[in-house]
């Protein structure tokens, strides 16, 4: 069993736009004020490959020279930070995997090379429980990702995953207008309350239960369209 090798890459501070622009949404739209700065890196676990290869794959796949920094294996994270991980769940295509594991197969001819991807947040500042899991929710749509462990692995092949329970928003259906409004709040949703409350209406009355997560984020996401 081959090595498991961990890169991550990060945009330099000058390039870093992805970073900035999440960081003026957590302010602006979420409203997370004691937020000092946020990161933004890409993760990648590379099983298959020579630590020759590796290294030659680093510069002209897994980053850009003139704009990245990649650190291997371990990522040094502030002692004033929260870290998390965000993957797509089992079964979803991750192109940028993918595009990997192809690029690497090339340069080695090799069909065994397996590259998974998680992108990791760093929140740096006074930011509560509460916020993180209010920035959690924010960024990451259940029905196609996931929080990603931050725990190394020794290998990529088999892997078998634990697929948690969507959660089933209790109560949902007796939600009174403030508690509505509230849910469009907290979780930065595209509908507005009239939207939510023909939502609320129909599962009360048609499906007679509560949506889970998922079924309003799907809603949301078609309604924003």
């Amino acid at each position: 069993m081959s090595k498991v090798h961990r890169i991550y890459v990060e945009k330099r501070k000058e390039f870093a736009v992805e970073a900035l622009e999440l960081f003026n949404n957590l302010k602006n739209q979420l409203k997370i004020e004691n937020l000092e700065s946020v990161k933004v890196i890409n993760r990648y676990d590379v099983q298959g490959v020579s630590i020759e290869t590796l290294n030659k794959g680093i510069s002209i796949i897994l980053s850009e020279p003139m704009v990245d920094d990649v650190i291997m294996e371990d990522y040094p994270n502030p002692d004033n930070s929260v870290v998390f991980g965000i993957e797509y769940l089992p079964g979803q295509y991750d192109q940028r995997a993918d595009a990997c594991e192809q690029c690497f197969q090339l340069l080695t001819g090799e069909k065994n090379v397996i590259v998974k991807c998680a992108k990791i947040i760093v929140l740096e500042g006074c930011v509560s429980p509460l916020e993180v899991d209010k920035i959690k929710k924010y960024l990451i749509n259940p029905v196609d990702q996931r929080l990603a462990s931050l725990d190394k692995v020794d290998t990529l092949e088999n892997d078998e995953v634990t697929i948690d329970q969507v959660p089933v928003i209790n109560g949902f259906i007796s939600f009174t207008k403030d508690e509505l409004i509230s849910y469009l709040k907290n979780n930065s949703m595209a509908m507005n309350y009239d939207d939510l409350k023909v939502t609320q209406d129909y599962f009360r009355d048609e499906e007679h239960r509560d949506p889970t997560e998922t079924e309003l984020k799907v809603l949301d996401t078609y309604w924003s369209d």
